[in-house]
């Protein structure tokens, strides 16, 4: 993983922060072909939002992950073991419970402008 902005703040420091974006490229080590159980692990990459907007160790736990594939076997053949670009974020943050929702986005290089294509976790 290659952070562009929200790496984990190490060391935590307790300054909330307005945001709980993380961007990154993100791809399997050692690298591989992409396929359907890779992405899935690398959708499952993104730590809890909560240690961004808290910069604080905080309690976090998984109670439910969903994981939307928006690409076909091609599409995966064709990104091959390229980096992909991942935003995660999170809105709601209460009862020790928060949103996080995450895209995995792959560039497409055909003829015409540029297009993303994206998985969703």
């Amino acid at each position: 993983m290659r952070f562009d902005e929200g790496d984990l703040p190490v060391p935590f420091d307790g300054q909330e922060q307005q945001h709980s974006i993380s961007r990154l490229w993100v791809r399997d080590e050692p690298s591989r072909s992409l396929d359907y159980a890779s992405l899935a692990a690398i959708s499952d990459s993104f730590f809890p939002r909560i240690f961004i907007r808290r910069r604080a160790p905080t309690p976090a736990g998984t109670v439910t992950l969903s994981t939307f594939f928006h690409a076909d076997s091609v599409m995966l053949a064709e990104q091959g073991d390229r980096y992909m670009l991942g935003t995660a974020r999170a809105l709601n943050y209460r009862n020790s419970y928060f949103d996080q929702s995450a895209e995995i986005l792959r560039e497409v290089h055909k003829r015409g402008p540029r297009q993303s294509k994206a998985a969703t976790a």
